[in-house]
């Protein structure tokens, strides 16, 4: 049997150690020989292994058991995955389990195992503890796992550790690289839309930027919390008495490398991008703000002109009564054939004051009636 530890990652406290450490008798596994103290220790029978398990407080997770030989080990990376987020996160720990769902926590997973097999040609060995480890060429990629041509010792074992969370922290930094892309590519699409009148477009141009806003805050504060990690894993390190490992396998230049790239990546999400999310915000509430004050001074301007005509329809109305008398009135048989003429000489001033106030009666409730449905249609198009 080959002993393999199955590593994850992402952001913790030592608050989370005593948090997850009261909320295991909630999950729905057997978990039994519970220790805490600077990590959490259990055991856990999942349904297809029992599993030594270690949490840490700088967020490192550690799954140890045995499989038959290194074919297996790409099914139990799928296990643990299915164990650590389904069946503990999923049930003890939801804000976590919601956060890696929606990719706000990215997480992978790498493996280190234990072997008397010969190395394969090409490997580069690191000698320590009376073996080899091969730790793989890219720094950057969890997907190498660790392999190591010796006898498991604690003190190989805890430099591991170590070396594997550099591994993971830097796949995370590398990540997080990649989604400042992604995010400033949606930055740079919304800003060429600002200019557009249409409410419609400014409306989900601003509901775009408040996403946007809200990604970069939830990703930036994940960020700022491995960093935090990052320097207790540090001082951890320092007081270990394997330095004699830690040196061969090369720990201290590990995390060295992993501080110039937070040194990198911290100011690129402070300074340039939730900067830049500000400044957009500002100019997207700007602009939305001076739209719907042209769009007012447009229906003010509307409501001013149907005003008129409907005023200039009412005084119409009445000087075209006014008017009538002295106009010529024709009378005509049923066959068409002109039957007599006249002219009207005059009506009476009540008949006259009765028409011209229904008139302005009639007018103002017509006016009434088609504004309402005008400021309907304009809130609808808002």
């Amino acid at each position: 049997m080959i002993p393999v530890s199955v590593y994850s990652w992402i952001p913790r406290s030592p608050q989370h150690v005593f948090e997850v450490a009261e909320l295991l008798s909630k999950l729905k596994l057997d978990v039994k020989d519970i220790n805490v103290g600077e990590s959490l220790c259990f055991k856990i029978k999942a349904p297809e292994r029992v599993f030594d398990v270690e949490f840490t407080s700088y967020g490192l997770f550690k799954f140890t058991t045995e499989v038959k030989d290194a074919s297996e080990i790409l099914k139990l990376k799928e296990e643990t995955k299915r164990l650590l987020v389904e069946d503990i996160f999923g049930i003890i720990q939801k804000v976590s389990y919601h956060q890696i769902k929606t990719g706000v926590i990215p997480m992978d997973y790498t493996c280190v195992y234990y072997t008397t097999e010969k190395p394969k040609k090409g490997y580069d060995i690191v000698k320590a503890a009376g073996g080899g480890v091969y730790l793989g060429k890219n720094p950057y990629d969890p997907g190498e796992d660790t392999v190591v041509y010796a006898k498991k010792t604690q003190g190989i074992d805890e430099a591991l550790d170590y070396i594997v969370y550099s591994k993971l922290l830097a796949s995370y930094n590398k990540q997080m690289i990649s989604e400042f892309s992604k995010i400033y590519k949606k930055m740079m699409e919304v800003e060429a839309l600002i200019e557009n009148e249409d409410f419609k477009v400014l409306e989900e141009i601003m509901k775009s930027t408040d996403t946007i806003k809200k990604q970069s805050a939830e990703r930036y504060g994940k960020l700022t919390q491995a960093l935090n990690n990052l320097g207790h894993a540090e001082e951890k390190i320092k007081q270990s008495k394997n330095q004699s490992v830690m040196n061969a396998l090369k720990v201290y230049d590990s995390f060295k490398r992993l501080r110039y790239d937070f040194n990198y990546l911290g100011p690129l999400w402070s300074d340039v991008l939730l900067k830049t999310l500000d400044n957009l915000e500002f100019i997207v509430n700007a602009r939305f703000e001076l739209q719907e004050s042209i769009e007012t001074r447009k229906e003010e301007s509307e409501m001013k002109l149907l005003q008129a005509i409907f005023l200039i329809g009412v005084i119409a109305s009445i000087l075209a009564l006014g008017a009538m008398p002295g106009a010529k009135i024709m009378l005509y048989h049923p066959d068409g054939t002109l039957a007599a003429t006249g002219v009207m000489q005059s009506f009476s001033f009540e008949d006259f004051i009765t028409y011209g106030i229904g008139a302005i009666v009639f007018s103002i409730l017509f006016f009434a009636a088609f504004n309402t449905l005008y400021m309907k249609k304009i809130g609808k198009k808002k």
